[in-house]
């Protein structure tokens, strides 16, 4: 299973890899618990040996979605799941760095100053081959 923390990535994902490769993609839906406890989870424990590929941004932000993500699977299907972040990862950000791909600046309004940091969004990537 392909999870993105992007809609428009996942979309962007389901129409290349579901008719291909069967892979089911869905997005996190902004952390929304009872999408992933009715929805995701019961996949998931009907096949112990599915694989979770995730893609999501890499920052701050990013990074909490996708624990809070793994966090409420893992505790639905009573167990660790086999999970692997297979985009934005810190090795794709130093190849971006080298190629001149810059981090945007970004504010997380879940600090009372904003908290200001440096991000790479998986949509802000497209579609290219990076």
């Amino acid at each position: 299973m392909l999870i993105c923390e992007a809609r428009t990535v996942g979309g962007a994902l389901e129409r290349r890899l579901v008719p291909d490769y069967l892979v089911p993609v869905t997005a996190t839906i902004r952390q929304a618990q009872g999408f992933l406890v009715t929805e995701i989870a019961p996949c998931l424990r009907a096949d112990a040996r599915m694989i979770v590929l995730y893609i999501g941004d890499f920052d701050l932000s990013g990074n909490s979605i996708e624990a809070h993500t793994r966090e409420v699977l893992e505790r639905e299907v009573c167990g660790e799941l086999l999970w692997e972040r297979i985009a934005i990862t810190e090795a794709q950000t130093i190849t971006l760095r080298a190629q001149g791909l810059e981090p945007i600046a970004k504010t997380d309004q879940r600090f009372s100053d904003g908290h200001p940091h440096l991000a790479y969004e998986a949509e802000a990537l497209g579609q290219g081959g990076t």
